[in-house]
């Protein structure tokens, strides 16, 4: 197909709250075509948080990049 310039987007999404040192699951969206051939991707999730008992708010920042085939399919994630 053609390719693709605007590819850029935003996604943003909150979860009002889970424990601490448990995992959970977030929903995942992408654009145009789902396991579509790229050149580059990457996510950046930002996490706004409290540690009891500081009521201060803290945020982490990771970024995450696609780690991809010759052929240009994600086949990992690798953190920034």
């Amino acid at each position: 197909g053609t390719q693709v310039t605007d590819a850029k987007m935003l996604i943003k999404g909150t979860l009002k709250s889970f424990t601490g040192r448990h995992s959970i699951n977030a929903p995942c969206e992408t654009a145009y075509v789902v396991n579509g051939p790229v050149k580059a991707a990457e996510y950046t999730l930002t996490l706004t948080y409290r540690a009891y008992p500081w009521p201060q708010l803290r945020t982490g920042v990771y970024h995450f990049a696609a780690q991809l085939d010759a052929t240009g399919h994600v086949t990992g994630w690798k953190l920034n």
